[in-house]
């Protein structure tokens, strides 16, 4: 009995032994999933799905953190530990100690989508992740602040960077990031989100993108009572948190990365992510390209009527664009460059610059100085090749500050990606949207004609505006022996058209009753006017007019018809007459 219970003990341990070196030691046990933040974690799509099939294996995994100073760590009292970027990194690699996790900080103060969009090919796939974090949307919020950066135009440079992920790896993990900004504490204590993120959302929502809304989810941390005052103890400034503001941001993070990763129970296959039509109409593509603000540059600037430039190696404000060229005579440096494309950006840093005075072949354009992020010079012109000329137009005559140029993005509009095969879009039929109100016409839209075109046009409906709806709101109920008073506002807008009396013994009903029915009486009086000059011809008529209709009047068709058909007869009985006494004279003879 005591060898069978040795056996049957020992069968046991070799199942479980066998069964622990199957699942792996690179797999983490952890509690249940929890939702302390669910409210600002958008689970979509596969997730993590892919991630956790490498990592679970023990293979190498690439995770790019793409995005601006709050990805970079900017605020934190060490970015290489304390900044959320840092702490998911460190994350991973515990919770998968058999996988190796390469961690690559593709991030950059004061940059923007648009100049993601140019990066997202050397800085991202050219790593070949398989997990990328991007955070721009902020810094679209800044660059709108600036230089004016509709929503729309957010969207379509952040669908490029996805999009470009996507195609180019897809099986790649994308995660979008949505941090917040002084300014929006209570927006988002409601649940909104600002512009700019809102037009990223709206983007992950289409490529079914998961997204965590850290920012707001910090924000719900604040004192309801003191928000303004509880800030400082989370952020060093408006907008990037100190090492207690990014602990919070990576507590959303841990939540998101435990229950898909630990608790996600995916099936450990990797499964490519589809790839949807294109939102926008057109992507900020079509041959992208940087030039290097190098000393061949500047041999060619010199050659260009360019002067007071130097090279300056030391330039060192983004890891990946090391050097460039310096302005050495203040408001008489110019820097000359031929191009060819249809627009071309300046990457450039500055300080104490009032603004540009920039020519694109000979011709003054706008351009404004605004900091490291790219300034686009010029756009939409004819594809070929420009001369470009700039020159810094310091303050205090330029007896102070630098101009530094690192380089240049042109690109070929003719050749960005686009959503429609058509030059021009056919709107025929417009249809009701119904959403007219008495403030304003409503609208209606239609779809262009061209067969497998989705696009729609929605125009103003001109003339459906509502008429106001009033009622009336009760100051004082009337009695039998004293009038009320009330307020007369439209039910729908809430526009106040004045006090009403309410005779006593009459309620607010009442009144609108008696309104009614006076309205209603005035219509059927107009009305039955009307009418009545249809009929007499009278009312409002002159001499003239009447004698005009009296000659109209004429003769009565049925007496003409009546006329016509005696006339037949007559003439039909005179030739029989005629028939009958030719025939009697032939026989007489």
């Amino acid at each position: 009995m005591k060898l069978k219970f040795i056996k049957v003990f020992s069968l046991i341990l070799t199942i479980i032994l066998l069964l622990s070196v199957c699942v792996g030691p690179s797999v983490t046990v952890s509690a249940a999933k929890t939702n302390e933040y669910s409210d600002f974690i958008k689970y979509r799509g596969q997730d993590l799905k892919n991630t956790y099939a490498k990592l679970s294996k023990g293979e190498k995994v690439n995770v790019v953190y793409f995005g601006g100073s709050v990805t970079n760590g900017h605020g934190a009292s060490n970015s290489e530990k304390t900044s959320w970027r840092a702490l998911v990194g460190n994350w991973l690699s515990t919770a998968f100690p058999n996988a190796e996790v390469n961690n690559i900080n593709a991030a950059y103060g004061g940059t923007g989508s648009y100049f993601g969009a140019y990066r997202v090919k050397e800085e991202v796939i050219s790593h070949s992740p398989d997990l990328v974090f991007i955070e721009f949307a902020i810094n679209d919020h800044y660059d709108n602040q600036i230089r004016t950066l509709t929503k729309e135009t957010s969207a379509m440079q952040f669908e490029t960077i996805v999009r470009s992920i996507r195609s180019a790896l897809p099986d790649c993990d994308i995660v979008t990031v949505l941090t917040t900004e002084k300014c929006y504490i209570n927006a988002n204590r409601t649940g909104e989100l600002h512009t700019h993120a809102q037009a990223h959302e709206d983007i992950s929502i289409a490529y079914n993108i998961p997204s965590l809304h850290i920012g707001r989810a910090l924000v719900s941390k604040l004192s309801a009572s003191d928000l303004n005052s509880d800030w400082s103890n989370y952020f060093t400034d408006i907008v990037h948190p100190n090492d207690a503001g990014y602990a919070v941001y990576f507590d959303v993070f841990e939540e998101y990365l435990a229950n898909c990763l630990q608790n996600g129970g995916y099936d450990g296959k990797v499964t490519n992510h589809k790839l949807p039509s294109l939102v926008n109409e057109y992507l900020l593509d079509g041959n992208l390209s940087y030039i290097d603000a190098n000393s061949s540059l500047l041999t060619q600037s010199n050659q260009l009527g360019g002067k007071n430039f130097k090279n300056n190696d030391g330039i060192n404000l983004l890891r990946s664009f090391l050097g460039g060229v310096e302005a050495t005579a203040g408001n008489n440096s110019v820097f000359a460059l031929k191009f060819t494309g249809t627009e071309l950006a300046l990457l450039q840093y500055s300080s104490e610059i009032d603004n540009f005075l920039v020519t694109v072949d000979g011709k003054r354009v706008a351009a404004k100085c605004y900091g490291i992020y790219p300034e686009v010079l010029d756009s939409g012109l004819s594809y070929g090749e420009h001369t470009v000329t700039i020159k810094p137009v310091y303050k205090n005559n330029g007896s102070s500050g630098t101009f530094y140029i690192m380089g240049f993005f042109t690109r070929n509009e003719n050749n960005r990606t686009a959503k429609y095969d058509h030059a021009e879009h056919v709107f025929k039929t417009y249809v009701s949207n119904n959403d007219a109100s008495c403030k304003k016409d409503g609208t209606k839209t239609a779809k262009c004609s061209v067969s497998g075109c989705d696009k729609t046009d929605t125009v103003t409906d001109t003339g459906t505006k509502l008429p106001h709806k009033y009622k009336i709101n009760v100051i004082k109920a009337a009695t039998n022996t004293a009038d009320g008073e009330g307020e007369r506002v439209c039910s729908m807008c809430g526009r106040f058209d004045g006090k009403v009396v309410i005779p006593k013994g009459k309620t607010a009903e009442d009144v609108l009753k008696s309104e009614s029915d006076k309205t209603d009486s005035k219509q059927e009086e107009t009305q039955s006017t009307v009418e009545s000059e249809v009929t007499t011809g009278e009312v409002g008529s002159s001499n003239k007019d009447k004698s005009d209709k009296v000659q109209k009047k004429g003769i009565p068709t049925v007496l003409i018809v009546v006329l016509v058909v005696v006339l037949v007869l007559l003439f039909a009985g005179i030739g029989v007459l005629v028939f009958i006494l030719i025939k009697r004279k032939k026989e007489a003879q």
